[in-house]
């Protein structure tokens, strides 16, 4: 009888702790990991051409007139961003290979310590684009010798990053003068942003030798970068991001306010585009994205973030990633650029003043820039994994919802995302090691709902400065999942003086994903005429478990619409942007009309 009422005691007791426990799915999915790990195989591997082999990668060093490669004028461009991205993310069995790159390419140092082209004169009435390209290779070059020094300490490559330097520091006065600045304007890619690009590698040189003619150098060069105007974004960006580091190193606020001004008035103008990002060029000049581009807008507001702590950065940042970062890579792990179309966009948003901002993507053949974009993207991903958690004192912050590592002496964790039926996101964190940390999870302001579970149990958590602090103690081998629900939301960004009842032009979104429709899943919706009206009443998650042309339907929406070449009420489907990463680009809209019925 006794084992009996203790085999009924245990049975309702464990459906006590049922009640209290949610199942936790098995099926995770790695994301950033997956595109992390696609471009770092493009750089490792020799499956797709061009391979990164020796001759290729110091092709911009050991220029061959008779047989070049493409862009070797920007001489340790492509050489120097390999070197960068591979000192930080390089695992054991490539760093032989990264050794011998970086002990061939220091014997290319010319005597004056540049890279590249020995015949350019830099005296001011001789300045030429070509003096630009040079110098925009070797700044990069210099920030990627100095990158493999912090990781490797080795001496002969801070003697040489210094040597470069130097040689930064003896065309100075020729480059800076009000003649050159203007001789430049409108050279693009080979504008003036080549020589204040270089402050990056200066700050970072002055940081680590503590002279401080490096600085003094930077100090001076950085009130000379232009307006936007019509200029290439990556110097633009580059530039700005060299500014912070200088604030960093010097607590001069003005540095700071100087770039927080830059920034707020990029994103409060029409070069700022539906991606949450920006094109290759300011200005409406040229209509295409460009990784490096995109890669920098991200870097920047995750650093002003950590800088100043106000969260606008970071969404601002991490709505980049998603849409604009991430719809660049390419299926073959390069970044690169593609074809924004503004063909729907180009309305009056003011009498007088025609607003355009780039609301899709045309159909275009693969263009992988395999000499900057592959590389800075990986630079982009190493940062992102970097910035995913902050460690202060006793207490750990996730700042981004990615799926990667993280690990430091006390605090080890595997994050991913599940496939939950209850919630739209489901994000899950393995505590490998925590050393008494508290932790905070990041509340993001496209979060409808929210619920915390530890070990399956579901737990009491309280909201501190946009952070969601955890009631619980969280010990090693713990698993830790927080679920999001979100909505569907139209922005009325891009034309605030809509009128909802007659229609309004909008983007969707969808939690952090911007949403489109494209030719691969509604030919109709694209084709000529496509003006349709959507139904906003009827958008909503799709929620069969069938796949939609092979592919995963996480975080995709239906909704009804009016075609516009015919009487009809059709159906049609919204999906994440950055999740053409992985077919062949299509038609892509962003930019809808929505009506309320």
């Amino acid at each position: 009888m006794l084992p009996r009422i203790i085999f009924l005691l245990s049975l309702i007791f464990l459906l006590q702790c049922t009640s209290k426990t949610t199942e936790i799915p098995t099926k995770k999915i790695y994301e950033f990991q997956t595109r992390y790990t696609m471009t770092y195989d493009r750089l490792t591997t020799n499956v797709f051409h061009p391979v990164f082999s020796e001759s290729f990668i110091l092709a911009d060093v050991n220029i061959n007139p008779e047989n070049p490669r493409r862009f070797s004028e920007f001489s340790g461009d492509l050489s120097g961003r390999y070197i960068e991205a591979m000192s930080i993310a390089a695992k054991d069995k490539d760093l032989e290979f990264l050794h011998k790159i970086v002990a061939k390419t220091l014997t290319y140092q010319k005597s004056d310590g540049r890279f590249g082209n020995p015949e350019l004169n830099f005296r001011q009435n001789e300045i030429t684009g070509e003096h630009m390209a040079l110098l925009w290779g070797n700044g990069r070059m210099l920030v990627g010798l100095l990158e493999y020094y912090n990781r490797f300490q080795d001496s002969n490559v801070l003697n040489a990053a210094i040597k470069l330097g130097d040689f930064y520091l003896t065309v100075y006065d020729a480059c800076a003068t009000p003649e050159t600045i203007q001789k430049l304007e409108g050279f693009g890619a080979q504008g003036i942003i080549c020589f204040t690009q270089y402050i990056e590698g200066m700050v970072r040189l002055a940081e680590i030798t503590g002279r401080k003619n490096y600085l003094d150098v930077c100090m001076n060069v950085y009130p000379l970068l232009p307006e936007r105007k019509k200029q290439h974004s990556h110097g633009f960006l580059t530039t700005l991001r060299g500014v912070l580091l200088m604030n960093e190193y010097t607590r001069d606020l003005k540095q700071l306010e100087y770039v927080i001004k830059q920034y707020d008035d990029l994103i409060n103008s029409s070069d700022f585009t539906i991606y949450g990002s920006v094109a290759e060029y300011f200005g409406g000049k040229g209509m295409r994205d460009e990784g490096c581009a995109s890669s920098d807008f991200v870097r920047l507001g995750l650093e002003l973030f950590r800088i100043t702590g106000d969260h606008k950065y970071l969404e601002t940042a991490e709505f980049a990633m998603f849409n604009a970062f991430y719809f660049n890579q390419y299926k073959t792990g390069d970044f690169g650029h593609h074809i924004l179309s503004s063909n729907l966009l180009a309305y009056t948003h003011n009498p007088g003043k025609v607003k355009i901002n780039y609301n899709g993507a045309a159909p275009s053949y693969p263009m992988a820039a395999w000499w900057c974009c592959t590389m800075h993207g990986m630079r982009c991903f190493s940062y992102l994994n970097d910035q995913m958690i902050n460690i202060l004192g006793d207490s750990a912050f996730l700042n981004l919802y990615i799926e990667a590592d993280f690990k430091d002496d006390e605090f080890i964790i595997t994050s991913s995302r599940l496939k939950s039926e209850k919630f739209t996101m489901l994000f899950q964190l393995d505590i490998e090691n925590n050393d008494n940390k508290t932790i905070y999870l990041r509340k993001p302001t496209w979060a409808a709902e929210i619920e915390i579970f530890l070990n399956n149990q579901n737990v009491e958590f309280s909201i501190v400065n946009n952070y969601i602090k955890v009631n619980e103690n969280i010990n090693s081998q713990d698993i830790l999942q927080v679920g999001f629900n979100f909505s569907p939301n139209v922005s009325e960004r891009f034309n605030r003086d809509a009128d909802r009842n007659k229609g309004i032009s909008s983007r969707l979104t969808y939690g952090p994903f911007l949403m489109g429709i494209d030719d691969n899943t509604d030919p109709a919706f694209t084709a000529e005429p496509n003006n349709n009206k959507i139904s906003l009443g009827s958008i909503q998650p799709i929620m069969s478990s069938e796949k939609i042309n092979g592919y995963d339907k996480s975080f995709y929406l239906e909704a009804e619409y009016h075609h516009s070449g015919f009487p009809s009420t059709l159906k049609t489907v919204f999906r994440p942007v950055k999740n053409l990463t992985f077919e062949k680009r299509p038609a892509l809209f962003l930019e809808f009309d929505f009506i309320k019925k």
